[in-house]
């Protein structure tokens, strides 16, 4: 998805994006000079096993709305492929590991890791996630409609 935060709407999906180069080559082709990336999964797996520190917090955090983290490891298949997409990325000229606290307003290109459910949880209000991933397609459609809601009733315009 592509999006532009001055007029908060989204501006292109892709459907087609199946491999990592496709990913690559789609934020290629689409990213402004000045671009931030939210990606939904681990970027930084050193741990052999268990969990991140972040996940272990977000689960304490977050356990109770039922928005805590899957685990992230070295032993996991794909722990590396985050990694790999952060890479691709530095070569587009994207920044990853920068210093939050001194990030405001700062053009340039940024990608960091995101995690969903607890930012719905505390934007929207909830008592627990809205389930929009898991279930006969009738519930995710559900869990799909009740989110698209809370976007626009947020002011997300999407």
């Amino acid at each position: 998805m592509v999006g532009d935060a001055d007029r908060v709407h989204l501006q292109l999906t892709s459907t087609d994006v199946t491999s990592m180069s496709a990913v690559v080559d789609f934020i290629a082709s689409h990213a402004y000079p000045d671009a931030v990336i939210a990606i939904d999964a681990s970027l930084v797996v050193k741990n052999a096993t268990g969990q991140r520190p972040c996940e272990t917090l977000i689960g304490k955090t977050f356990g109770r709305y039922r928005a805590s983290c899957h685990t992230s490891h070295l032993r996991r298949p794909y722990a590396t492929t985050g990694m790999r997409l952060v890479r691709e990325l530095e070569k587009l000229r994207f920044h990853h590991d920068f210093d939050v606290q001194n990030a405001k307003l700062r053009p340039g290109r940024w990608v960091f890791e995101v995690y969903p459910h607890p930012a719905m949880v505390r934007l929207f209000g909830l008592h627990r996630i809205t389930p929009y991933k898991k279930g006969r397609v009738s519930e995710k459609r559900a869990g799909l409609a009740a989110l698209r809601r809370h976007l626009l009733s947020s002011g997300g315009g999407i």
